[in-house]
């Protein structure tokens, strides 16, 4: 048998005793045909756990059958009347409370409209009225019912023990009515129980056993039960089954027409208002916005002619301009080993020097090449009868490049990967630069030519490079400047030297370092990526007004339109120590942990 919680009233029909005299008995008897009979019973809970809980002090009310039928008939009167009122009622009032919602939600902080909440707390007085006494829910409407059952039972006949046992008297047939309460930790279970007792025609009655499912939980189950005895043949409406009358019905449209017309004349007052507050703002921001842009337009020339007086200036370091005469100075600081910090006595004339791994070049106005340091491999061996130089570069491991007047390239040094094994046929070509080891020429028309090692296709030019006019040779990857401003880099790219920038545009300069790049544009600005182990691509925070950049193995050089020189990264050989007072640079170039610098000497 399922398992609920409830409580059982168990009736167990016979000869058990009485407490009236056998005489009174059977004088009662003698008025209506059969004598009383004594019921033995019993109230108490059975738990899910199958525990019996004992009621005690539970009234027994004992109504006979034709007083019973009365007592149904005029309750189901009444208990139709509730509902039909209480729907109605419900009807209405869910129906300004609707109102109220809207109300509500057109009231704005920023639109103060009193007719709206003087409507809405109108709409909702009626239930604020009725506060405890909606008896609506299914609850209510049952509560309500045992209420006006009770009010017209006979008094109870007895109550029940300690241990929830009674004892009642009956004719044949009678209605036992009763209801308790039980508290199960802050909730509290109603139970009523109505049901008709018949005395067996013969012998003892079978025990009668009131389960959970015979109690009376609803008010629809008590309205049928009265209904049917008292003569009733009539349905008890749900509370939904009413529409909103049409007093109610005219009150809520006029309501909403006043509510709309109030709210239109405010927005046509704030409309009024907005309008003026606007044309008044529209007079500040276009005063403000002349302003802004008299400011911007002076911000943008003065921009326009800084980045002219930069691009002036690095116009000035070509090979074929830079510094007439003798009046140059070469400056030299980081390792020097191998000496290739120390310059050559009587050095003079020098237009343009790149530092290569241990060693140094110089190019001298007259075209000839002047190098120093490191000569283990030759790199410092000038071939015989070189002349008519315009561009030279030192490759980070120990080779040397020269481009000449006539467009041919000329290398020599460390030749392992065929660094120096210049292409046959290779002309016209005015720019050179060399990687660890590689080597890159940038011709007249715009492409460029490698050769030299390509384990990390370095020397895999893109097929569609075209309009380029730098190149410059990193670790072993590869850069390029294109005409529009935009870089293109390939080679090697564990250390992401080889991922240019997204967006980087305006390019006028770049250099590649051991496994980083180093881009200046047009605005004076530094742009770095790759490895950065040792800072070399932590730009300083304000540098401006570049002219110039270089990339030494694990460090990076900028030279501004001052002169001066910022310098950063890796300062092991002291590459980054710049000289204090060193001003009037006009060239700069970093080797693999040495510097060099051109500068004007004070008499230019």
């Amino acid at each position: 048998m399922k398992i609920v919680m409830g409580i059982f009233l168990l009736l167990f029909l016979g000869g058990c005793g009485s407490d009236k005299s056998e005489a009174d008995a059977d004088a009662d008897a003698g008025a209506d045909g059969g004598a009383e009979v004594v019921a033995e019973g019993q109230v108490f809970v059975v738990t899910k756990s199958r525990e019996n809980i004992k009621m005690g002090l539970v009234p027994i009310h004992v109504v006979s059958d034709k007083q019973f039928k009365i007592i149904a008939s005029e309750l189901a009167q009444q208990i139709m009347v509730f509902r039909v009122e209480g729907a109605q009622q419900k009807a209405n009032e869910n129906a300004k409370e609707e109102l109220a919602k809207e109300l509500m939600s057109l009231e704005k902080p920023e639109l103060s409209i009193p007719l709206l909440k003087a409507l809405r707390e109108e709409a909702v007085l009626p239930i604020a009225k009725n506060t405890g006494q909606n008896r609506f829910t299914p609850s209510e409407g049952l509560d309500f019912s045992t209420e006006l059952l009770f009010s017209k039972l006979p008094p109870a006949v007895v109550k029940t023990d300690a241990d929830g046992r009674f004892k009642i008297l009956f004719k044949p047939k009678v209605w036992v009515i009763a209801q308790a309460a039980r508290s199960v930790g802050e909730k509290i279970e109603n139970h009523l129980w109505i049901f008709p007792v018949e005395r067996p025609k013969e012998g003892l009655a079978s025990p009668l056993l009131i389960s959970n499912d015979s109690e009376y939980k609803s008010v629809e189950r008590v309205f049928t039960l009265l209904a049917s005895e008292g003569g009733e043949s009539e349905e008890l409406p749900s509370l939904s089954s009413a529409q909103v009358d049409q007093e109610t019905s005219q009150w809520i449209r006029e309501a909403r027409e006043k509510a709309n017309n109030a709210i239109k004349e405010v927005m046509i007052e704030e409309q009024a208002r907005l309008d003026a507050t606007e044309a008044t703002e529209k007079i500040r921001l276009d005063a403000a916005e002349a302003a802004k842009k008299i400011r911007l337009d002076a911000a943008e020339s003065a921009e326009q002619a800084r980045i002219l007086e930069l691009a002036s200036i690095r116009e000035s370091w070509s090979l074929r301009t830079l510094l007439r005469g003798g009046r140059s100075e070469l400056v030299a600081w980081g390792e020097n080993n191998d000496r290739q910090c120390d310059v050559p006595a009587g050095l003079t004339n020098v237009v343009g020097i790149s530092g290569g791994s241990d060693h140094s070049l110089a190019l001298k106005e007259d075209g000839r090449v002047v190098a120093w340091g490191q000569n283990e491999w030759k790199q410092c061996d000038i071939p015989t009868g070189l002349k008519n130089v315009i561009g030279i570069s030192g490759g980070i491991f120990s080779h040397s490049l020269a481009v000449k007047k006539d467009g041919t390239v000329v290398a020599w040094g460390y030749n392992k990967d065929k660094q120096c094994d210049v292409p046959v046929g290779l002309e016209d070509v005015i720019g050179v630069s060399g990687g660890s080891g590689h080597s890159l020429a940038l011709k007249n028309d715009g492409s460029v030519v490698a050769w030299g090692d390509n384990k990390w296709k370095q020397c895999d030019v893109p097929v569609d490079l075209t309009d380029v006019v730098d190149v410059s040779g990193g670790g072993r990857h590869s850069l390029a400047l294109k005409k529009d401003g935009t870089v293109v880099a390939w080679g090697r790219n564990e250390q992401k030297q080889s991922d240019v920038p997204i967006g980087l545009t305006d390019v006028v300069g770049i250099s590649g370092g051991g496994r980083h790049s180093l881009a200046v544009k047009k605005d004076g600005t530094v742009v770095a990526w790759g490895e950065n182990d040792e800072k070399q691509c932590d730009v300083p925070i304000g540098l401006t007004d570049v002219v110039g950049i270089s990339a030494g193995f694990f460090n990076s050089l900028a030279v501004k339109k001052d002169g001066s020189v910022v310098a950063w990264g890796r300062n092991e050989q002291k590459q980054c120590d710049v000289p204090i007072g060193l001003t009037n640079v006009v060239g700069i170039s970093g080797g693999s942990g040495h510097t060099l610098v051109i500068k004007k000497n004070s008499s230019n």
